[in-house]
């Protein structure tokens, strides 16, 4: 998907990320993770596409994340 991928996050050197969803129920779960920024936005627009009321974004698995769940405030 052209243009979903921010720049990598170069604050936090080797940084591992992860791929988060909410369904419908508001239920979350880690789809996948310790990839790098790129991989972790890739993964995400991949699944993206299909939909279904499903909800996905990547986090930070470091202790500062820049980059959460907008739902967890």
């Amino acid at each position: 998907m052209a243009g979903l991928e921010p720049e990598p996050d170069t604050s936090v050197p080797a940084a591992t990320w992860a791929v988060w969803r909410m369904d419908e129920d508001r239920c979350t779960s880690k789809v996948r993770g310790g990839l790098t920024h790129g991989e972790a936005y890739r993964v995400m627009g991949g699944l993206a596409v299909r939909g279904h009321g499903v909800r996905y974004w990547v986090e930070s698995e470091s202790a500062d994340s820049h980059e959460q769940n907008p739902m967890k405030g």
